[in-house]
């Protein structure tokens, strides 16, 4: 991204749509790949896979979607509202959308 003709190379600057927490979250994994943030909390785990699909971080994304795949009881109405937004119409995503999709109907 800060080696091509991009927007970021030219203002030598990346903006990221995200919380603190989730910045924090992904700069360790990437740093330290370190996830600890992403298990204790859906709504960090939501969020990394939101941002690995988007700058296409590969590692980052399947460890997501092996978590969020997983886990069952630790998402509340609102976190599988949160899962199935950032999953929709994103290909790669399609099994965890139907996943939030069900959660959220239950």
């Amino acid at each position: 991204m800060l080696e091509t003709g991009s927007k970021e190379n030219r203002e030598n600057c990346v903006k990221i749509e995200a919380s603190e927490e989730g910045i924090k979250a992904l700069l360790k994994f990437l740093y330290y790949d370190d996830l600890e943030e992403a298990f204790s909390s859906p709504t960090i785990a939501i969020e990394l896979l939101d941002l690995a699909h988007f700058y296409d971080v590969k590692p980052l994304e399947e460890a997501m979607k092996k978590l969020l795949g997983k886990k069952e009881d630790w998402m509340n109405v609102d976190d599988a509202l949160n899962l199935l937004l950032a999953t929709e119409g994103k290909s790669g995503l399609e099994s965890l959308n139907k996943r939030a999709s069900r959660l959220v109907a239950a």
